[in-house]
Protein backbone atom coordinates (compact mmCIF):
# COMPACT_ATOMS: atom_id res chain seq x y z
CA UNK A 1 0.00 0.00 0.00
CA UNK A 2 2.82 2.87 0.73
CA UNK A 3 4.31 1.52 -2.47
CA UNK A 4 1.68 2.10 -4.52
CA UNK A 5 0.91 5.14 -2.51
CA UNK A 6 4.18 6.30 -3.65
CA UNK A 7 3.89 5.37 -6.97
CA UNK A 8 0.78 7.69 -6.87
CA UNK A 9 2.34 10.49 -5.22
CA UNK A 10 5.37 10.73 -7.88
CA UNK A 11 2.94 11.04 -10.87
CA UNK A 12 0.73 14.05 -9.17
CA UNK A 13 3.82 15.51 -8.66
CA UNK A 14 5.18 15.06 -12.14
CA UNK A 15 1.88 15.79 -13.53
CA UNK A 16 1.73 19.14 -11.44
CA UNK A 17 5.20 19.79 -13.68
CA UNK A 18 4.09 18.76 -16.93
CA UNK A 19 0.90 21.52 -16.10
CA UNK A 20 3.25 24.14 -14.84
CA UNK A 21 5.56 24.03 -17.92
CA UNK A 22 2.69 23.51 -20.65
CA UNK A 23 1.12 27.27 -19.02
CA UNK A 24 5.14 28.81 -19.13
CA UNK A 25 5.15 27.26 -22.54
CA UNK A 26 1.93 28.87 -23.55
CA UNK A 27 2.56 32.36 -21.97
CA UNK A 28 5.82 32.23 -23.42
CA UNK A 29 4.34 31.61 -26.98
CA UNK A 30 1.81 33.76 -26.87
CA UNK A 31 3.90 36.36 -26.10
CA UNK A 32 6.22 36.09 -29.28
CA UNK A 33 3.09 35.60 -30.99
CA UNK A 34 2.47 39.40 -29.64
CA UNK A 35 5.97 40.67 -30.15
CA UNK A 36 5.90 39.47 -33.83
CA UNK A 37 2.83 40.79 -34.76
CA UNK A 38 3.98 44.45 -33.58
CA UNK A 39 7.09 43.56 -35.65
CA UNK A 40 4.73 43.01 -38.21
CA UNK A 41 2.51 46.37 -38.04
CA UNK A 42 5.93 48.29 -37.42
CA UNK A 43 6.52 46.83 -41.11
CA UNK A 44 3.17 47.79 -42.77
CA UNK A 45 3.91 50.91 -41.27
CA UNK A 46 7.72 51.37 -42.53
CA UNK A 47 6.24 50.18 -45.90
CA UNK A 48 3.17 52.52 -46.07
CA UNK A 49 5.23 55.49 -45.32
CA UNK A 50 8.43 54.61 -47.76
CA UNK A 51 10.84 53.92 -44.51
CA UNK A 52 11.28 50.33 -44.78
CA UNK A 53 15.02 51.14 -43.95
CA UNK A 54 14.60 48.62 -40.77
CA UNK A 55 12.49 46.07 -42.47
CA UNK A 56 15.70 43.34 -43.09
CA UNK A 57 16.03 43.43 -39.27
CA UNK A 58 12.59 43.16 -38.63
CA UNK A 59 12.30 40.17 -41.16
CA UNK A 60 14.95 38.08 -39.26
CA UNK A 61 13.90 39.29 -35.75
CA UNK A 62 10.36 37.82 -37.09
CA UNK A 63 12.84 34.45 -38.40
CA UNK A 64 14.52 34.46 -34.67
CA UNK A 65 10.93 34.57 -33.33
CA UNK A 66 9.51 32.00 -35.16
CA UNK A 67 12.44 29.60 -34.25
CA UNK A 68 12.31 29.74 -30.61
CA UNK A 69 8.36 29.27 -31.58
CA UNK A 70 9.66 25.68 -32.61
CA UNK A 71 12.09 25.15 -30.24
CA UNK A 72 9.03 25.73 -27.75
CA UNK A 73 6.10 23.63 -29.37
CA UNK A 74 8.93 20.96 -29.87
CA UNK A 75 9.60 21.26 -26.40
CA UNK A 76 5.92 20.91 -25.30
CA UNK A 77 5.55 18.16 -27.19
CA UNK A 78 8.83 16.03 -25.72
CA UNK A 79 8.31 16.92 -22.08
CA UNK A 80 4.05 17.27 -22.03
CA UNK A 81 3.42 14.69 -24.78
CA UNK A 82 -0.24 14.47 -25.29
CA UNK A 83 -0.85 18.03 -23.90
CA UNK A 84 2.04 19.28 -24.98
CA UNK A 85 1.44 18.47 -28.66
CA UNK A 86 -2.49 19.56 -28.15
CA UNK A 87 -1.26 22.83 -27.07
CA UNK A 88 1.38 23.28 -29.60
CA UNK A 89 -0.91 22.57 -32.02
CA UNK A 90 -3.33 25.04 -31.48
CA UNK A 91 -1.11 27.44 -31.11
CA UNK A 92 0.63 26.91 -34.19
CA UNK A 93 -2.33 26.75 -36.02
CA UNK A 94 -3.79 29.97 -34.22
CA UNK A 95 -0.78 31.68 -35.17
CA UNK A 96 -0.77 31.15 -39.22
CA UNK A 97 -4.57 32.14 -38.48
CA UNK A 98 -4.00 35.30 -36.65
CA UNK A 99 -1.14 36.24 -38.94
CA UNK A 100 -3.30 35.37 -42.22
CA UNK A 101 -6.41 37.23 -40.98
CA UNK A 102 -4.49 40.41 -40.00
CA UNK A 103 -1.06 40.59 -41.66
CA UNK A 104 -1.85 39.42 -45.01
CA UNK A 105 -6.09 40.21 -45.78
CA UNK A 106 -6.35 43.27 -43.34
CA UNK A 107 -2.90 44.69 -43.63
CA UNK A 108 -2.77 43.40 -47.36
CA UNK A 109 1.50 42.48 -46.48
CA UNK A 110 2.79 39.70 -48.84
CA UNK A 111 5.87 39.99 -46.77
CA UNK A 112 3.98 38.22 -43.94
CA UNK A 113 3.25 34.79 -45.96
CA UNK A 114 6.54 33.09 -44.53
CA UNK A 115 4.74 33.82 -40.77
CA UNK A 116 1.90 31.46 -42.25
CA UNK A 117 3.68 28.74 -43.77
CA UNK A 118 6.35 28.49 -40.66
CA UNK A 119 3.38 27.32 -38.35
CA UNK A 120 2.48 24.64 -40.58
CA UNK A 121 5.71 23.32 -41.14
CA UNK A 122 6.14 23.78 -37.22
CA UNK A 123 2.78 21.65 -36.94
CA UNK A 124 3.81 19.01 -38.89
CA UNK A 125 7.34 18.91 -37.33
CA UNK A 126 5.30 18.44 -33.72
CA UNK A 127 3.05 15.63 -35.39
CA UNK A 128 6.20 13.73 -36.51
CA UNK A 129 8.04 13.90 -32.70
CA UNK A 130 4.72 12.86 -31.36
CA UNK A 131 3.73 10.26 -33.29
CA UNK A 132 7.70 8.96 -32.31
CA UNK A 133 7.62 9.47 -29.07
CA UNK A 134 4.45 7.73 -28.81
CA UNK A 135 6.40 4.73 -30.10
CA UNK A 136 9.17 4.96 -28.02
CA UNK A 137 6.69 5.03 -25.05
CA UNK A 138 5.52 2.14 -26.46
CA UNK A 139 8.72 0.17 -26.89
CA UNK A 140 9.74 1.68 -23.65
CA UNK A 141 6.52 -0.01 -22.11
CA UNK A 142 6.83 -3.49 -23.81
CA UNK A 143 10.28 -3.63 -22.33
CA UNK A 144 9.39 -2.71 -18.84
CA UNK A 145 6.91 -5.31 -19.34
CA UNK A 146 9.04 -7.83 -20.05
CA UNK A 147 11.68 -6.98 -17.69
CA UNK A 148 8.74 -7.86 -14.85
CA UNK A 149 7.68 -10.56 -16.33
CA UNK A 150 11.14 -11.95 -16.33
CA UNK A 151 11.90 -10.41 -12.60
CA UNK A 152 9.18 -12.53 -12.05
CA UNK A 153 10.36 -15.87 -13.46
CA UNK A 154 13.88 -15.44 -11.87
CA UNK A 155 12.02 -15.10 -8.67
CA UNK A 156 9.21 -18.18 -9.00
CA UNK A 157 12.68 -20.17 -10.15
CA UNK A 158 14.67 -19.08 -7.55
CA UNK A 159 12.02 -20.34 -4.91
CA UNK A 160 11.86 -23.68 -6.62
CA UNK A 161 15.14 -24.21 -6.78
CA UNK A 162 15.73 -23.48 -3.33
CA UNK A 163 12.93 -25.51 -2.76
CA UNK A 164 14.17 -28.82 -4.50
CA UNK A 165 17.88 -28.08 -2.51
CA UNK A 166 16.14 -28.07 0.85
CA UNK A 167 13.78 -31.58 -0.56
CA UNK A 168 17.19 -32.69 -1.73
CA UNK A 169 19.33 -32.20 1.75
CA UNK A 170 16.78 -32.33 4.57
CA UNK A 171 13.98 -34.58 5.37
CA UNK A 172 10.49 -33.89 4.92
CA UNK A 173 8.81 -35.13 7.72
CA UNK A 174 11.13 -34.28 10.85
CA UNK A 175 13.20 -31.30 8.97
CA UNK A 176 16.17 -32.84 9.80
CA UNK A 177 19.65 -32.72 7.56
CA UNK A 178 19.60 -35.95 5.76
CA UNK A 179 22.45 -38.42 4.61
CA UNK A 180 23.48 -36.41 1.89
CA UNK A 181 24.21 -33.03 3.74
CA UNK A 182 26.09 -34.54 5.84
CA UNK A 183 28.63 -36.29 3.30
CA UNK A 184 28.52 -33.32 1.62
CA UNK A 185 29.64 -31.31 4.89
CA UNK A 186 32.21 -33.83 5.55
CA UNK A 187 33.99 -33.49 1.99
CA UNK A 188 34.11 -29.97 2.25
CA UNK A 189 35.50 -30.34 5.84
CA UNK A 190 38.10 -32.70 4.29
CA UNK A 191 39.11 -30.48 1.57
CA UNK A 192 39.40 -27.17 3.51
CA UNK A 193 42.04 -28.81 5.55
CA UNK A 194 43.10 -31.99 5.23
CA UNK A 195 45.99 -31.65 8.04
CA UNK A 196 43.62 -31.18 10.75
CA UNK A 197 42.03 -33.99 12.28
CA UNK A 198 38.49 -34.36 13.20
CA UNK A 199 36.24 -37.01 14.59
CA UNK A 200 32.42 -38.21 14.27
CA UNK A 201 30.10 -39.65 16.93
CA UNK A 202 27.55 -42.04 15.50
CA UNK A 203 25.17 -43.11 17.59
CA UNK A 204 21.81 -45.74 17.57
CA UNK A 205 18.40 -46.19 18.93
CA UNK A 206 17.80 -49.54 19.98
CA UNK A 207 14.95 -51.08 18.83
CA UNK A 208 13.76 -48.20 16.98
CA UNK A 209 12.44 -50.70 14.45
CA UNK A 210 9.88 -52.12 16.16
CA UNK A 211 8.22 -48.03 16.41
CA UNK A 212 8.52 -47.96 12.37
CA UNK A 213 6.85 -51.30 12.27
CA UNK A 214 4.07 -50.86 14.63
CA UNK A 215 2.98 -47.03 14.06
CA UNK A 216 4.57 -46.52 10.34
CA UNK A 217 7.56 -44.67 8.83
CA UNK A 218 5.89 -41.56 8.83
CA UNK A 219 5.55 -40.97 12.66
Amino acid sequence: MIYYGGINSMKNEKSSKHIVVLIIGIILFLALMMVQSRISAMNAQAAASGTASNTGIMGSLNGVIAQIQVLISSFLVIYCKKGGYIASTILNLINAAYTLVFAVIIAGSTAAVPGIVVPIISVVTITIIYVYSLKISKANGELMETNRTLTETNRVMREKDEKLTYLAYYDVLTGLANRQLFIDHMDEMIEEDKNTPFSVIFFDIDDFKKINDSYGHNT
